[in-house]
């Protein structure tokens, strides 16, 4: 498919559209544990998150090794899947 057909959504001889799916950039500051489930929510939705966690991590070192070691367990149990 070259890049005119992706513009277009065109396949080269036109008979059906192309199948592709829309991935976005996010990028999230994390401020809190909850925003665990955000960040999950969007990899679930196949965006791609850009996560800042120096201001929370400033705060609550902690805090940050548990969202760190959630997301690690929730990328082991999805990763496969979603790279499908």
């Amino acid at each position: 498919m070259n890049d005119s057909e992706k513009l277009n959504n065109t396949t080269s001889d036109n008979s059906e559209p192309a199948n592709f799916t829309l991935i976005y950039v996010k990028a999230l500051t994390l401020t809190e544990n909850k925003d665990a489930d955000i960040i999950k929510h969007e990899i679930l939705s196949e965006n791609i998150m850009i996560i800042r966690i120096t201001p929370y991590a400033s705060s609550d070192v902690e805090g940050v090794k548990e969202i760190v070691e959630e997301l690690c367990r929730f990328s082991d149990k999805y990763g496969e899947t979603l790279l499908a």
